[in-house]
């Protein structure tokens, strides 16, 4: 007989990511799951497998709250201060830790990985700040200069994100998260903060360059199978927002006038120097046969 379960995520696009290994391993026990998110196009692989209980209607949270998480017994996927995102997921869903941790598989539709083949060859940055949080943030850069400096290795240049902020880059017309998914599994090379988008690249081995702030990365990162840069400034303080107790984070001891963070403030030099790398390594090489379709 299925043992019912009800699984609540967190509202974060990353965060719903690193669930599906977890709900594979529930799935393989023999488990039926009532999975509780704000992610819920990302799940369309399971649909099949497990019911979704979209967090973003009000009338779905009032029965969760007070009658389905009092009769079925719920797992609330999390994490501490000191461990990653997956060694908490597996610790609060009381399955034993692999010996190796991976980063999950995600799938494309077909359909969706068809239309942004054309990104090959392409560069893709993700540099918005997210919800004007200063240390989710990135200073200092004058970002047309890099998209030049690309554009100058032979990359065409994208933005993923709700609006274009560069005058010398395309913004990605992606309609939906399994969109934005497929954009970034098409793309030769990801820039950008510590967010959703760069987890996704992270899942696809996409050679990346991700602004860290201050975070501990390997509390957001598996380190042994990240392709790529995780940058970070040196700071005495490095690694303040995971060495706290605090679930906002601790603030910035040493930020200037503007609040910019000494750890994610660099120089336009600086990163087309880390570009440089990256593209040396990975052997990135542009592909211009490619154009978007219509």
């Amino acid at each position: 007989m299925q043992k019912r379960l009800l699984v609540f995520t967190n509202s974060a696009l990353g965060d719903n990511i690193y669930t599906l290994p977890i709900l594979d391993e529930l799935l393989q026990k023999g488990n039926k799951l009532l999975v509780f998110t704000t992610q819920k196009t990302i799940y369309w692989p399971y649909l099949s497998k497990i019911t979704i209980l979209d967090r973003n209607k009000p009338i779905i949270r009032w029965l969760i709250k007070f009658l389905l998480q009092h009769l079925i017994p719920t797992i609330k996927l999390g994490y501490q201060p000191g461990e990653s995102i997956l060694q908490g997921y597996y610790r609060s869903s009381n399955l034993p830790l692999p010996q190796q941790l991976s980063y999950p598989h995600l799938q494309v539709k077909p359909a969706d990985k068809a239309k942004f083949s054309y990104l090959k060859g392409a560069a893709l940055l993700n540099i918005n700040s997210i919800k004007n949080i200063p240390h989710r943030g990135v200073y200092g850069i004058d970002w047309p200069q890099v998209v030049d400096f690309l554009k100058s290795q032979g990359l065409e240049v994208y933005e993923v994100g709700l609006s274009s902020t560069l005058p010398n880059s395309k913004l990605i017309p992606t309609q939906g998260t399994n969109e934005l998914i497929a954009a970034i599994s098409q793309a030769t090379l990801f820039i950008g903060l510590d967010s959703g988008p760069a987890h996704i690249a992270a899942c696809f081995s996409i050679p990346s360059l991700v602004f860290m702030g201050p975070v501990i990365p390997e509390r957001r990162h598996i380190l042994q199978q990240f392709n790529g840069v995780l940058l970070q400034n040196p700071c005495e303080f490095a690694g303040c927002f995971h060495n706290t107790q605090s679930p906002t984070g601790q603030p910035c001891q040493l930020t200037d006038a503007q609040g910019k963070h000494v750890c994610c403030t660099f120089s336009t030099q600086q990163i087309n120097a880390v570009l440089s790398q990256i593209i040396q390594t990975y052997k990135i090489k542009p592909n211009n046969n490619q154009t978007p379709q219509a």
